[in-house]
C-alpha cells in the first residue's frame, strides 16, 4: 500500500488557452514524505467548469474567457493548476502569443549574487584601487547585484600572518593560494578561540574594498546587501592536513562564531547567511559533517542573538546536490536551520536534477538557489528560474583584470589594467543580458505564470514585482511575440543582444503604453531577449506613438 501523499506536481504547471483550441493533456504525480513518487491516480477537478473543464484522464478543455484553476488531489495532498482562458484573438499565425497567468505564483526572489572578488588578491593593486568605485558602483547600479559571498579560507585559523607577507610582497600569490587552506588549530579547546589564533587581515581587505562599499551603495538606494559567509576547504590535491574543521564540529563552530564576532565588534553587523562549505566534493567532507557542523555552529552563534540562514550543499554537480541535501537533512535538528539548497552547475545538469532539487524545497518549505557556474548565461538562467526554482542566482565574480572582454563569464565586468587613464571598465556580453534582469526583478518579486503558443520559436519568464510585471522572453531564431494579460500603463521595452563579443552587446530601450486590451506586440530579432518592464523616469527612450500622434492603445515595441 502506498505511503500518504505529501505534495503533487503538474506539468504543465500554468494553462493558457483560448476557445476553440485543441485541448490539452494535464499530467499529476503526487509523492511521499520520502519524494517517492507514488502509483495512484490524482483526481482532477476544475474549480469554474464554465471557464474550463478537465475530465479523469486530465484532458483540459477551454469553454469561456475567464480566470479559474484546476484541483489536483490525492488524500491531504492538492494542488492547483492556475488557468487563463483568454479571448480569442486575430494575431497571425506565425506570431507566438505569450499569455501571463498571474495566478500561478512560483518562488520569491531572495537576490542576485556575486562572489566577493575585484582582483585584489593577483591584479595590479594600482589598478584595483583606481577602478575600485566604479566597479562598485556599476556592480550596484548597472549588473544590479543584491548578495555577496563573502569566502573564510580555512586557514584564516592560524597563528602566522601570512597575508601581510603576501601584500608586502615576500610571499607569492601561488604559496599563498597553497597555504591558505591549511588551517592550524588556535588551541586545543573549541570554546576557547585565542585571539592570536586567527588572521583576518585577508578578510578585512574583502570587506572593507569591495562588502562595506556596496553595502552603502545598496542603502543609499533603500536596498539593503545579503551578505552570505562561505566556509572553504579545498583539499587541492592534498591528502596531509591534519586540521579538519568539519571533521570535529565544535572547531568548525568556533570558526564561525569567531568570524561573526570578529565583523560584529569592527564593522557593526553579521553576515546574513552561512554557506556551509564550498563544493564538498573538493572537501574530505560527507553529509553528516556539514550537517553536525551546521548544528554546533547555529547553536553557538545563537547564544549571541545571531540566527543566520544556513545554505547547503553547494555541490558542484545538480544531481548530487539532491541526494547530499538528504544526508546532511538527516542529522538531527539541521532540517529548520537550512533554508537555502544551493547547487553548481558544472557536472551532470538535467532536468530531473533541477526538478529534484526544487522538490525537496516545496517539500520543506525552504528556497533553492544556483550560486556559481562560470560561463553562466541568460538560458541557464531560464532554467534554474523555471525548472530549480531558484530564488538566488550567481555567476561568478565582480570583475577582474583583463585585456579582453569579459565574454566567457567569470566576472560581470573586466578592467584593462595597462590603460594609464584607467578608463577601460567593460561589462561581458553574458552579463549585459543578465543585468536586464537582475535591474528589473528586485528582492520580493515573485515569478509568475507565462505560457507560451511555441516555445520552440519563443519563450519568457514573467515576474510580479513591487512596481508591477516584468516580462522576458528569448527567441534564438527571432520571432514576433503577442504579450498578453499586462495591466494598462506605461512600459519600458528594452531589446538586448546576446552577441558573444562584449563590444558588440546592444542595448536599446523605448517607452511603450498597453491600452486596456493588455495586449504588447514585439519582434524579437535573432540571439536577443525582450524586457517589458514598468515605466520609469529612468528609461531612456520616447513614448512610442501611432501615425495620428496619440499614444497606441495596442501598443508594440520595435527594436
Amino acid at each position: 500500500m502506498d505511503a500518504p501523499a505529501l505534495l503533487i506536481e503538474t506539468t504543465p504547471s500554468a494553462i493558457a488557452m483560448q476557445p476553440g483550441d485543441a485541448p490539452l493533456r494535464l499530467s499529476a504525480v503526487a509523492y511521499d514524505t520520502a519524494l517517492h513518487p507514488l502509483r495512484a491516480r490524482v483526481a482532477l477537478a476544475s474549480l469554474d467548469t464554465m471557464v474550463a473543464r478537465v475530465d479523469a484522464e486530465g484532458v483540459v478543455h477551454a469553454v469561456a474567457p475567464g480566470r479559474t484553476a484546476l484541483l489536483a488531489r490525492l488524500g491531504e495532498a492538492s494542488t492547483r493548476v492556475a488557468v487563463v482562458v483568454g479571448a480569442r484573438d486575430t494575431a497571425a499565425s506565425d506570431v507566438v502569443r505569450l499569455d501571463l497567468v498571474p495566478h500561478a505564483r512560483y518562488q520569491t526572489i531572495n537576490g542576485w549574487e556575486a562572489t566577493v572578488g575585484i582582483g585584489l588578491d593577483d591584479c595590479d593593486t594600482v589598478a584595483v584601487e583606481r577602478y575600485r568605485p566604479a566597479i562598485i558602483a556599476a556592480a550596484v547600479r548597472d549588473m544590479g547585484l543584491t548578495r555577496l559571498r563573502l569566502e573564510v579560507p580555512s586557514g584564516l585559523e592560524q597563528r602566522v600572518d601570512l597575508f601581510s607577507r603576501r601584500r608586502a610582497g615576500t610571499l607569492s600569490f601561488n604559496a599563498w593560494k597553497d597555504v591558505r587552506y591549511r588551517p592550524v588549530n588556535d588551541d586545543a579547546d573549541p570554546f576557547n578561540a585565542d585571539p592570536a589564533g586567527f588572521q583576518w587581515g585577508w578578510l578585512d581587505q574583502q570587506v572593507t574594498r569591495t562588502v562595506q562599499p556596496m553595502r552603502d551603495a545598496l542603502a543609499a538606494r533603500g536596498e539593503r546587501l545579503y551578505v552570505n559567509l562561505q566556509y572553504v576547504d579545498f583539499t587541492l590535491g592534498t591528502s596531509d592536513k591534519t586540521f579538519l574543521h568539519m571533521k570535529a564540529p565544535e572547531e568548525y563552530a568556533e570558526l564561525i562564531e569567531a568570524t561573526f564576532a570578529h565583523l560584529y565588534e569592527t564593522y557593526g553587523w553579521v553576515p546574513d547567511a552561512v554557506e556551509a562549505t564550498l563544493e564538498p566534493e573538493h572537501t574530505l567532507y560527507d553529509g553528516a559533517d556539514i550537517g553536525r557542523s551546521i548544528v554546533a555552529a547555529a547553536k553557538r552563534l545563537a547564544r549571541h542573538g545571531w540566527h543566520p540562514e544556513f545554505i547547503a550543499p553547494s555541490t558542484t554537480s545538480v544531481a548530487s546536490a539532491a541526494m547530499l541535501f538528504d544526508e546532511v537533512a538527516r542529522v538531527s535538528g539541521v532540517r529548520p536551520l537550512v533554508r537555502e539548497i544551493a547547487y553548481h552547475r558544472y557536472q551532470h545538469v538535467s532536468a530531473p536534477a533541477l526538478a529534484a532539487v526544487a522538490r525537496r524545497a516545496r517539500r520543506d518549505g525552504i528556497r533553492t538557489a544556483m550560486l556559481e557556474h562560470i560561463g553562466a548565461d541568460i538560458d541557464e538562467l531560464f532554467d534554474d528560474l523555471q525548472l530549480g526554482q531558484v530564488s538566488a542566482w550567481q555567476q561568478y565574480s565582480i570583475a577582474y583584470c583583463s585585456v579582453s572582454n569579459a565574454s566567457e563569464g567569470g566576472s560581470y565586468f573586466k578592467f584593462d589594467q595597462r590603460d594609464p587613464t584607467y578608463g577601460s571598465l567593460t561589462m561581458s556580453s553574458s552579463a549585459r543580458v543578465l543585468s536586464s534582469v537582475f535591474r528589473h526583478v528586485r528582492p520580493g518579486s515573485t515569478r509568475v505564470g507565462i505560457v507560451s503558443r511555441d516555445s520552440a520559436s519563443a519563450d519568457a519568464i514573467a515576474f510580479d514585482t513591487p512596481g508591477g510585471t516584468v516580462v522576458v522572453a528569448r527567441s534564438r531564431a527571432g520571432a514576433r511575440v503577442l504579450v498578453r494579460g499586462l495591466e494598462p500603463g506605461r512600459y519600458g521595452a528594452s531589446i538586448v543582444s546576446r552577441l558573444g563579443a562584449a563590444d558588440r552587446a546592444s542595448e536599446s530601450e523605448r517607452v511603450i503604453a498597453v491600452g486596456t486590451d493588455g495586449a504588447l506586440s514585439a519582434a524579437i530579432p535573432r540571439r536577443t531577449v525582450l524586457v517589458i518592464y514598468p515605466a520609469t523616469d529612468s528609461v531612456r527612450a520616447s513614448t512610442a506613438r501611432d501615425s495620428s500622434g496619440a499614444t497606441s492603445a495596442h501598443s508594440t515595441a520595435h527594436p
